[in-house]
């Protein structure tokens, strides 16, 4: 039986997709990790179809500081997409979130007082807006 990793890995060779730097998979939790001084950022992948970010801040045991997540199909206009056009979304939005995680991790990394300011904080006083960024572009 495949492995966890494997099967991710597997995906992103079909995908043409590569591991950004920095980034390792961790095999027990099944995603990938990445830190920078006070903030860890988890890359995961929920039943091949859906994927999330996660921020968390070190050295706490409290729900994440940030979160976005993409779909496959989530979205109302996936029924007028070609499957290939699908396949690019899905690719691209993979792309999206690390790019997101390394953009927390560069933002926060000396300081997270500033974090529940954030779009995609859960605290934003204007709301969360990290719930599907599937079609959305990417804002930092």
């Amino acid at each position: 039986m495949n492995s966890k990793k494997d099967m991710i890995m597997n995906l992103f060779k079909a995908l043409k997709l590569e591991v950004p730097e920095g980034f390792f998979f961790s095999e027990r939790f099944g995603l990938f990790q990445k830190v920078n001084k006070k903030i860890y950022v988890y890359v995961v992948p929920e039943m091949h179809t859906r994927w999330k970010v996660q921020a968390y801040e070190r050295g706490t045991a409290a729900m994440c500081s940030l979160e976005a997540r993409i779909h496959w199909e989530e979205t109302g206009e996936v029924h007028n997409l070609s499957r290939e056009e699908l396949i690019m979304r899905y690719r691209n939005n993979i792309i999206k979130l690390f790019r997101l995680a390394d953009n927390w991790l560069e933002k926060y990394g000396e300081s997270m007082d500033e974090v529940e300011k954030d779009i995609y904080s859960p605290f934003c006083e204007s709301g969360w807006q990290g719930k599907d960024i599937t079609t959305r572009n990417l804002e930092v």
